[in-house]
């Protein structure tokens, strides 16, 4: 089992030094075997935070000319459960995930939501063994790409593209 999570922490970008801070991560709530705390559900309550700042920082750092407006909206294009969820499958998460026996009947393995929320786990496990460094260089590379894709491709709806025109052309809001 070593050699199985050496290749996964070989795609993560990161080596754990206790490799039980990564099993914890891989264990969704249906293979938990007490009903209280469940550690993955722990760690992806702190990754989901951590990856908010994280994809903020890398955001404001490749794009210095944006407001906060727009930040936001790159944000949002990128932090999501299906962008989680690809880059889960893209890591081959779901081969290490530990399922229930009803969640592996019904195809949990495939699941867009038990996929992103084991990504989130896993960056959780990272920062709680090693801080924000490690996180965001493991994001950066994961989603660099992505970041450096989402200006370009982050339109405005043309509703909002109005009012913002209207805005600063104008002074005014439009009535509908």
């Amino acid at each position: 089992i070593d050699g199985f999570l050496k290749e996964l922490e070989e795609r993560l970008g990161y080596r754990f030094r206790d490799p039980a801070n990564l099993n914890a991560a891989l264990i969704h709530s249906s293979a938990a075997e007490t009903a209280g705390a469940r550690p993955s559900e722990r760690l992806e309550f702190l990754g989901d935070a951590v990856l908010g700042l994280v994809f903020s920082d890398l955001l404001m750092a490749r794009y210095p000319e944006c407001d906060e407006g727009r930040l936001s909206r790159f944000r949002a294009a990128l932090v999501k459960t299906s962008s989680f969820a690809a880059k889960a499958r893209e890591l081959r998460l779901n081969e290490y995930l530990m399922l229930g026996r009803g969640e592996e009947r019904t195809g949990g393995r495939e699941k867009s939501s038990i996929l992103a929320a084991t990504y989130e786990a896993v960056m959780g496990a990272i920062f709680a063994e090693s801080g924000y460094e490690p996180v965001k260089a493991a994001v950066s590379q994961h989603f660099g790409e992505a970041i450096d894709r989402v200006g370009p491709l982050a339109t405005i709806d043309p509703k909002t593209e109005l009012q913002e025109r209207l805005q600063r052309t104008h002074r005014t809001t439009p009535a509908y």
